[in-house]
């Protein structure tokens, strides 16, 4: 064989190599690995289920360090107190954490200036038993003033639940039957003393509200209130 054909070869050999790494450089480019999602919204300190967690294929240069990439890891955590997990997002390593982190007292679920504020469920006409432990609610309250008339309004915006508990004291969760006696909110603690005046002088209701509202600011006094010049 001569020089020239050995040459020939040698180029062909390499464009052979070439086309070979830039093959598989492709392949990992384009591959696609499965990544755990919620399947829907998770509420915080709502412990996951498996029913809770759907699969989906991602580009794995998409993937992150911080994301949860197997569903074992998942299945038994929470959702951390700020931590509402939005349908089909993936999970990340500080949304979520392990259940035995959780604490019992409603009052260890507190943030900074926060009390905890105690109501009757018998009270709650609206909610029935469809409210759960790390819900948001807007508070309502009605009174009936003799100099002012009846007014009702909401007093305080996306306030969170701390707990709900029956009769006996039990923890009631999402999928719990029991009858809901007390419903614990987190409550500014200059909050406290409308909310009495307010049991005093009316009733207190709580309502629902969105999941999109749980980022923003807590337990909001609305300041145009109608209720509110009564309260004071």
């Amino acid at each position: 064989m001569g020089q020239k054909h050995r040459k020939l070869l040698l180029a062909g050999s390499l464009l052979l190599v070439n086309v070979l790494v830039f093959m598989i450089a492709l392949a990992k480019t384009n591959e696609m690995v499965k990544m755990p999602i919620a399947k829907e919204a998770i509420l915080p300190r709502m412990k996951i289920t498996e029913e809770m967690v759907a699969y989906i294929e991602v580009p794995k240069q998409a993937v992150r360090n911080n994301m949860y990439q197997s569903k074992k890891a998942i299945i038994g955590k929470v959702a951390a107190i700020e931590g509402l997990i939005p349908k089909g997002s993936f999970f990340y390593k500080g949304a979520i954490e392990a259940s035995d982190t959780l604490k019992d007292a409603p009052a260890l679920a507190l943030k900074k200036g926060q009390s905890a504020f105690s109501l009757s469920c018998n009270l709650l006409k609206s909610a029935g038993n469809s409210i759960v432990a790390f819900q948001h609610v807007d508070v309502y309250v009605t009174i009936d003033d003799r100099s002012a008339g009846m007014k009702s309004d909401v007093l305080l915006q996306n306030v969170r639940v701390l707990s709900i508990k029956d009769r006996k004291g039990k923890e009631l969760g999402k999928d719990d039957d029991g009858v809901p006696y007390v419903c614990v909110l987190a409550v500014q603690d200059e909050q406290i003393p409308l909310l009495q005046k307010a049991l005093e002088m009316g009733s207190v209701d709580i309502y629902a509200i969105h999941t999109s509202a749980y980022r923003q600011p807590e337990a909001v006094l609305k300041t145009s209130s109608e209720v509110l010049e009564v309260l004071r």
